[in-house]
C-alpha cells in the first residue's frame, strides 16, 4: 500500500513537472530553453518504478516523453509502444510515437502512426502538420501534404499559426504544378 501511494506521489510529481516545463517552454523562445534538465536521472527512476508497477500507463508515456526530449528515439518508441498496448487509441501518444520513428529515419512509419491517430481523431493538430513535413521534406510528396494541411485549416481556421500554413502552402502548390 505504502508503495503504491509513493510510486503514484511521484507519476503525479513527474507530471506537474512536465506540464509546469511545458508552460515554460510556450513563452521561452527556443534558443532560450533550459539546457540543464537531468534526462537520465528521471529516466532512471522511472525505470526503476515502472520495474514494480509495471502496468502504470502514465508512467510509460512519461518515459517516452522523457526518452524523447533526451533523444533516445528508440526508447522512445519502446516505452510509447508499451504505452499503445495499453491504451491503442492515445492519439497523442502515436503523434509522438510518429515523430519518433521519423527522428530515427523511417518516415514511413511515421506516417503510418500519423494516420493511426488521424483514423481515432481525424482533427489532431499535430497529426496533421506533422503528416505535411514528412510528406513534404522526407517523402517528397507535396500532394499529401498539401492535403494535410489543408484539412489543418480546415479544422482550425482561426489557427495560431495559419499565417505560416497559408505560406506553407502556397510554396508547395508552386513547386507541385
Amino acid at each position: 500500500m505504502n508503495k503504491v501511494f509513493y510510486f503514484f506521489l511521484i507519476i503525479l510529481v513527474f507530471s506537474i513537472g512536465c506540464r509546469r516545463m511545458e508552460k515554460s517552454q510556450q513563452s521561452t523562445p527556443p534558443q532560450q530553453l533550459p539546457q540543464n534538465i537531468n534526462y537520465t536521472e528521471k529516466i532512471e527512476s522511472l525505470k526503476a518504478l515502472l520495474k514494480e508497477h509495471p502496468e502504470s500507463l502514465t508512467g510509460w508515456i512519461q518515459l517516452g516523453n522523457y526518452s524523447m526530449d533526451a533523444g533516445l528515439f528508440k526508447d522512445a518508441i519502446a516505452a510509447y509502444e508499451k504505452a499503445l498496448s495499453m491504451d491503442p487509441n492515445n492519439t497523442d501518444v502515436r503523434v509522438d510515437l510518429g515523430t519518433c520513428y521519423r527522428e530515427i529515419g523511417n518516415p514511413r512509419k511515421a506516417i503510418e502512426e500519423y494516420n493511426k491517430a488521424l483514423k481515432i481523431k481525424p482533427d489532431h493538430a499535430n497529426a496533421l502538420k506533422n503528416s505535411a513535413v514528412v510528406y513534404s521534406y522526407d517523402l517528397k510528396d507535396p500532394k499529401s501534404a498539401i492535403n494535410a494541411l489543408e484539412k489543418y485549416l480546415k479544422y482550425y481556421p482561426e489557427a495560431p499559426d495559419k499565417v505560416q500554413i497559408l505560406s506553407w502552402l502556397e510554396d508547395l502548390k508552386k513547386t507541385n504544378r
